[in-house]
């Protein structure tokens, strides 16, 4: 399973499509997806089921989808902020999660203990506020 931090990457971000736009993107390039089009659309069906806003400026977007080649947590810092993730918020961090349809039971022990280790609130604090370094220790 891969861990990726995309720290305030260069890609221009303007709002949740240009996002999903721009992650699909770089994981196709990187090989951790193979369609990227069953991809974006696995997210926003996710979106539409409910909020995966769990922190005023922090989105856990996931999705499970044959379009997915490998498992992959990703945490993404944008350089600005996004008003159209959910009405009456600003969220600038994200962690993605990529899950193929037949995943690894080791990968999916490890997305598991992530997210315990994510209900805790000091590392909810530092994935919402934290440093690249912080973040990075975690991930």
């Amino acid at each position: 399973m891969k861990k990726i931090i995309l720290w305030e990457p260069s890609f221009t971000v303007l709002n949740k499509a240009s996002l999903l736009e721009a992650i699909t993107d770089y994981l196709v390039k990187h090989g951790l997806i193979k369609d990227q089009k069953e991809a974006i659309i696995a997210i926003n069906k996710r979106e539409i089921l409910g909020s995966t806003l769990i922190a005023p400026n922090l989105a856990i977007p996931h999705l499970k989808s044959y379009a997915i080649r490998e498992a992959a947590l990703i945490f993404v810092k944008l350089q600005n902020t996004l008003t159209d993730w959910q009405k009456d918020s600003q969220v600038e961090r994200f962690i993605f999660t990529i899950v193929p349809e037949k995943c690894p039971v080791a990968d999916l022990k490890m997305l598991k203990y992530f997210y315990i280790k994510l209900a805790d609130d000091k590392k909810m604090e530092i994935f919402s506020h934290g440093s690249q370094k912080e973040i990075q220790k975690i991930l």
